[in-house]
Parts: C-alpha cells; structure tokens; sequence
C-alpha cells in the first residue's frame, strides 16, 4: 500500500531527525518536532506488526514453511545488521581503543545473538550501540508471529490480544528492571495486526472512531503515553489504508525509498557516531556531512550487502 510506505518513510526520517536534533541547535518548534522523532520507532513496530501478520497469511495460504519463512526473515534483517556491527568492533576495538568493560562478560556477544535488550547492561554501550536495540525487539516479534495466526483470527481476537499485551508490559516493565525489554513493546506489534484485519474485515472506519474515543479516554485520564502513540498510529493506518497516488512518480519513490529505510536506519547513526568519535564538527557543516554520509553508507549498505545476501541467501 502507498500510504503504508509513505508511513514508513516518514518513520525512518523521523528518527533521524531526533539523532540530529540532540547534536545540531535549530528553531524552537522545528526542535520540539525534531525531537519527538523517538515515537518514528514506535510506528515502525506497528507498520512490522502489519507487514509480518501479512506475509504469514500468504504463506499459510500457499502452504509454504515457517523454517523458510523464519530464513527469509533472518536474511532480511541480519547481514546489514552484522556488517555495521562489525564497523563499530573495528571502531571501538580496533581505532579508538574504548569499548567499556561489560560486568557480565558477554561484550560483543550481545550483537552477535541480539540480546542487547534482554539481558541488561549498565553501560547503554551494550545495550543500544548506534541505536540497535529495536533489532532486538523485531527478532522476539518474529520468533513469536508463526503462533499469532493460531490465537489471532479476527479483529476482536486482535483487541483482546492488545490488552492482554498491554497488561503484560506494564508488569515487565515494573518488575523486570531491565530483563526481556522487547516483552515491553509487544503490544505495538499487535496493534499492527489489528490494522491488518481491520483492513481485510473492511472495518477501518469502525477502528478509527474507537481509536479515537480510546485516545479521548487515556487523555482524559493522563495515561498511557506509549499506548496512545501506538494508537495513534493504527488510527492513521486504518484511515490511510484507502489512500492512492494519482502521480505514479510519486508513489515509485515512496516504494523505492522505502525499501532503503532499513539501511538508512542502521547507517545513519554509524555516521553520526564516526563523526563524533572522528571528527569535531559542528552545526551547519556537521548536518552536511552527516547527509551525505548517510546517503553514501545507505546506498552501500543496500546495494552491497542487503541485496547481495538476498540473491546469495534465497536462492
């Protein structure tokens, strides 16, 4: 869908934008927008709850394994992820010499199994070097999605499953100090697939109006930040989901860019850290590099490494 991609777009560059906004001064508003850009992951998850339930569907349809399916997945994500991995090791270990000590001893074996995010670490190093920690949280998500179908096959399954979820969080966030973090963000997921059905039931219009009595109620009450966003996300689905281009151009780019977004997401903070560890640029020439970094590591990324496995890998 072109709305979807053009959601995913906005996501990706929204999340840039906060990585920017915490180096670079700009106006007040366009600094307040640019760094609300942390809530783009949280559209990402949602978007991936989507797309994932969608492709389980089809496979199921065409009565095509879940070993194969977990391949394609594993393939789509983990070689670009490995290879700015092993950046940052050549970086850390090998040029600058200051990668910190990590109390459990794991160290790089973290990024090497993704478990940033489930065992905890004191030092954010290792657990959210170049902004990883969302690799984590996707590969819990698809380890999960083949059982989904089973217990989700409806839009109402979808709700019950959402607060269930919901509730889930809350106590592992309460309880679990830092254990299982991508438990936490399940619910988003969720959300994702009740866009799905919502879509597939023809009942977009009926999902928005609830979402927003939902977000009238949790505002009302102050409550329930993370849950409004994700909200909010699934009611600019629903309501997008009917969306067209008129411009073929326009919807080409969107899809095109869109399929970048993942390279762009792993490059774009392995720029920004070379220039803070390499370089003491400021301002106006920092942004123009980090841009045509971005673009640069970004085109490599996809081009030599994401397609590359994908041709070699899913043969």
């Amino acid at each position: 869908m072109f709305s979807f991609h053009l959601i995913r777009v906005f996501a990706c560059l929204w999340i840039i934008a906060v990585h920017v906004s915490q180096r670079v001064a700009f106006p007040g508003p366009v600094k307040t927008f640019m760094e609300a850009g942390s809530s783009g992951v949280i559209l990402f998850f949602v978007l991936s709850g989507y797309f994932t339930f969608a492709s389980l569907k089809k496979n199921a349809d065409k009565q095509g394994s879940i070993i194969k399916w977990y391949y394609a997945r594993l393939v789509r994500i983990l070689p670009a992820y490995y290879a700015v991995i092993a950046v940052y090791f050549v970086l850390y270990e090998l040029v600058l010499g200051s990668a910190p000590a990590d109390e459990t001893g794991l160290g790089w074996i973290r990024y090497l199994l993704c478990v940033n995010q489930i065992v905890p670490a004191a030092d954010p190093f290792w657990s959210n070097l170049g902004a990883t920690w969302t690799i984590s949280v996707f590969l819990f998500f698809y380890l999960l999605a083949p059982i989904l179908p089973r217990l989700i096959r409806r839009l109402q399954d979808a709700g019950i499953a959402l607060v269930i979820c919901y509730l889930v969080s809350r106590i592992a966030d309460a309880y679990f100090h830092m254990w299982f973090r991508p438990v936490v963000y399940l619910y988003y997921f969720v959300i994702g697939i009740a866009v799905y059905y919502a879509v597939h039931e023809k009942k977009e219009k009926q999902c928005v109006i609830t979402g927003i009595l939902l977000l009238f109620v949790l505002t009302v009450f102050n409550s329930g930040g993370g849950l409004k966003l994700g909200i909010m996300t699934g009611v600019l689905m629903c309501a997008a989901a009917d969306v067209n281009c008129s411009r073929k151009w326009l919807e080409h780019a969107a899809v095109r860019f869109s399929g970048y977004t993942y390279a762009v997401y792993l490059a774009h903070y392995l720029v920004l850290v070379c220039i803070d560890e390499l370089t003491n640029l400021q301002g106006a020439v920092l942004t123009a590099v980090f841009a045509a970094g971005t673009m640069a590591v970004s085109w490599c990324l996809h081009r030599w490494v994401e397609v590359p496995a994908k041709k070699l890998l899913l043969r």
